[in-house]
């Protein structure tokens, strides 16, 4: 088994970081009925988004994922 940041790659349930699992309830919460996706999608989009931008952009793994909060607010509240 692949450790990496101190998580067993190989198992997903342990790449989930804390901050990732508290935002599974909170995209939960902030999926209206009007919303046209589901909250599952809205954390798909969160957990890349904070990827990408931690990775790519160069931010830490706390300034990736509130860019990334901001992101998916905005998804979920699209008409």
């Amino acid at each position: 088994m692949k450790k990496t940041n101190g998580y067993d790659s190989c198992n997903p349930c342990n790449t989930v970081t804390p901050k990732i699992a508290q935002s599974r309830h909170a995209c939960a919460a902030i999926s209206p009925p009007s919303c046209p996706l589901p909250p599952e999608v809205l954390r798909e989009a969160f957990e890349e988004w904070a990827a990408i931008a931690q990775y790519d952009g160069g931010l830490t793994r706390e300034a990736a994922e509130a860019l990334a909060w901001q992101e998916v607010l905005k998804l979920a509240r699209r008409p």
